[in-house]
């Protein structure tokens, strides 16, 4: 197969050292625990003390920090920066803060390219091109039961684990397809009760969708996605998530969308084709 069974996120390797050897964690009550945290800056945890930060393959970074959610305040700023080699997630909007505090700290932007997580700024950036945004989506031909939703109901007005699907050209003697409305048909990803809402996957074989989201990376590095001018210039780099997909579950059932009903999920699949070159 040209693409493996599982897709992971870019590795970052962050020279994290092991503290005290053995079955004691942190919440156990020990004067010789450590952690590279508690250590000075540029010393880390080794064994049962702090010592000075040991090289690594990449010498510029040493520890980093990844965040998913915005920066409390202005003192997580500074900790963050004043720790860590390297700022990962949404750094990017605080790229002068950051830098003012260590100016040789890596900043990485993070972005997902499997599920359609943007879709207001997608709308957007389509309607101004000309394009339909609801193309950006995967969409069930046939109406699916997903199994993994159980007893959740997927789209409002009809049965739990049930996605209906759009075929405006059915036929008598194809397979029933109840959706009233494209949006309705949305391929949605695996189902986990920690999401409040259902994220839908997207179709990263439609060019528009590839245009968009090279656009919103850029945005991203240069700081326009969060409408500040980084005045210590843009971001050093961003993460695809591509741990997301999971082609041995056959997540999103790809043979049942409109987009490429009934091909066999092989080598030559247009989706994992465009996953990998992307």
């Amino acid at each position: 197969m040209r693409f493996p069974h599982r897709f992971f996120a870019g590795c970052l390797l962050f020279a994290i050292a092991s503290c005290s050897p053995g079955s004691q964690g942190p919440d156990v009550a020990d004067s010789q625990y450590c952690t590279d945290t508690q250590c000075p800056v540029g010393q880390e945890c080794e064994g049962g003390g702090c010592v000075s930060v040991r090289p690594t393959l990449f010498p510029h970074i040493q520890l980093g920090t990844f965040l998913f959610r915005s920066y409390n305040d202005d003192t997580e700023i500074i900790w963050r920066a004043n720790h860590s080699d390297l700022a990962v997630g949404l750094a990017c909007g605080y790229a002068d803060e950051l830098r003012a505090e260590n100016p040789n700290i890596r900043i990485t932007g993070y972005f997902m390219n499997t599920y359609h997580r943007y879709a207001d700024e997608a709308e957007v950036w389509a309607q101004s091109r000309g394009e339909d945004p609801e193309d950006y989506y995967l969409h069930y031909k046939e109406d699916v039961y997903r199994d993994d939703y159980g007893v959740v109901v997927v789209v409002p007005g009809f049965s739990a684990g049930m996605v209906p699907g759009w075929n405006p050209d059915w036929q008598t003697g194809d397979p029933p397809a109840s959706a009233t409305d494209r949006t309705q048909a949305r391929v949605p990803a695996f189902y986990r009760s920690s999401r409040s809402t259902t994220w839908y996957m997207a179709n990263l074989a439609n060019a528009g969708y590839r245009r968009f989201l090279a656009d919103y990376v850029r945005s991203l590095l240069d700081g326009s996605l969060y409408k500040v001018t980084m005045a210590t210039g843009p971001a050093d780099g961003a993460l695809a998530d591509k741990a997301i997909y999971y082609p041995e579950f056959n997540e999103g059932r790809l043979e049942k969308t409109a987009e490429f009903y009934g091909q066999p999920l092989d080598e030559n699949h247009p989706y994992p084709i465009a996953f990998e070159q992307f």
